[in-house]
């Protein structure tokens, strides 16, 4: 009897915990991104399906938010120096539009940027705080997100695990 409850205390104090740890180092399974369509703060309207096909960097960020301030000049440079066929799509949420439309200014940004001011969109991707980045693939699957502000070196990470992910599944 007393050999019986050892074998099952150490299950519980060790098979258990290193279990549930296994689980936990394995990275998620891409998810499929949903469609959406936003206003652009520039005027007209984008979709996620606009990008089919090419690896996408999604930010949720809001005018208001010091950190997502910080972020705008390393996502302004992030977007210039890219030659590799990642598209990046900033979405301003809850923001106000001249608000949002001066900080673009502030900071040279070019390009699409979303303008989500309800938080539909943040909400229907489960965005609880600014910023928060989702790295899509070619095929539409999210496989990272990064939550808070990036430096440099977290943006140019998750890019080669993009397109890495990409690569893999091209056979390449």
């Amino acid at each position: 009897m007393k050999t019986r409850s050892s074998v099952i205390r150490a299950i519980v104090l060790f098979a258990i915990p290193a279990l549930l740890a296994a689980c936990a180092a394995m990275p998620p399974k891409p998810v499929k991104a949903r469609n959406f369509t936003v206003p652009l703060l520039q005027g007209g309207k984008v979709s996620l399906s606009d990008y089919a096909g090419k690896p996408l960097v999604l930010t949720f960020g809001a005018s208001w938010c010091p950190h997502c301030q910080h972020e705008m000049p390393i996502l302004r440079k992030a977007f210039e120096k890219r030659k590799d066929g990642v598209q990046f799509l900033p979405i301003f949420v809850k923001s106000n539009r001249k608000d949002a439309l001066a900080l673009l200014k502030k900071n040279g940004m070019n390009g699409k940027v979303g303008w989500d001011p309800k938080g539909r969109i943040a909400d229907l991707y489960g965005v609880t705080g600014m910023p928060e980045t989702l790295f899509i693939n070619s095929r539409g699957r999210i496989i990272d997100d990064y939550f808070g502000a990036m430096e440099p070196s977290d943006i140019n990470n998750g890019i080669k695990e993009l397109l890495k992910s990409d690569k893999a599944k091209a056979g390449k």
